[in-house]
């Protein structure tokens, strides 16, 4: 998978997922319980009263399910958590649910269940992946398990630390802390240094900054026809990074 700094939304279907970044979970798609018109992105039917859904885990293929996350009538969203059949009406759902946040990572998520289906709130500003392009609807089962970076702990006690710092970022957090280390030398001959080690360090963090800004992002210009004769067309992939688009076989 390639890990990309923003992927637009697509309705597009294909045999193998090629790129991944992640998302706010307000801003990905959902369903509506009960709603009768396709309006999910890959034209699933929304759950609703009767609709079975079945765990995709250990499957040959994907099963034909509805979308499983949905924003219900107060704006709230809700993830399948327990697979079944829905209920004959349409749930409860609590008006203010709670679900772990930043401030609060323990909280115990809300739930509210819906036949032999079980619905578990979800924070809205929790993260979610958003895959480019999105498998078939009856095709292989995917499963992707990307791997991130943990925040910092917020400090409560003397004795804790900045650990694991994160090895990419590490040199700007040792040179800030050794300029400040000159600021506040006894010996003014040595804290006389500390105006140059303080502007080398936040030239240093305007270079990480830039460093971060060359993130890959799925933005890019594409010749609207073929430049000679005809080629080979695809999904950009990993393993097979030249069967994007078209390339030109006449020269």
């Amino acid at each position: 998978m390639e890990v990309k700094k923003d992927l637009q939304a697509t309705y597009t279907q294909f045999g193998w997922p090629a790129k991944i970044c992640w998302i706010p979970n307000r801003l990905g798609f959902t369903g509506t319980w009960g709603a009768t018109e396709l309006t999910t992105a890959t034209g699933q039917n929304n759950p609703g009263p009767g609709v079975t859904i079945t765990d995709p885990a250990g499957q040959p293929t994907m099963p034909l399910n509805p979308i499983t996350q949905v924003t219900d009538p107060n704006g709230n969203l809700w993830v399948v958590t327990q697979y079944g059949v829905c209920g004959n009406t349409q749930p409860s759902w609590t008006a203010s649910p709670t679900y772990p946040t930043l401030q609060n990572p323990t909280a115990v998520a809300s739930t509210v269940s819906d036949g032999s289906v079980t619905w578990t709130a979800i924070n809205p500003n929790g993260q979610a992946l958003r895959l480019s392009p999105i498998p078939p609807q009856q095709g292989q089962v995917w499963q992707i398990n990307p791997i991130g970076q943990a925040r910092f702990q917020r400090f409560t006690a003397l004795t804790q630390t900045l650990d694991p710092i994160p090895e990419d970022y590490s040199q700007y957090f040792y040179d800030g802390f050794q300029a400040q280390c000159y600021r506040r030398h006894p010996d003014p001959k040595v804290r006389a240094k500390f105006p140059q080690e303080w502007a080398l360090w936040l030239k240093s963090l305007e270079a990480s900054v830039s460093q971060a800004d060359r993130e890959m992002d799925d933005s890019g210009f594409y010749a609207p026809s073929i430049i000679g004769s005809s080629g080979q067309g695809g999904y950009v992939v990993p393993s097979m990074p030249f069967t994007g688009g078209f390339y030109n076989q006449g020269f």
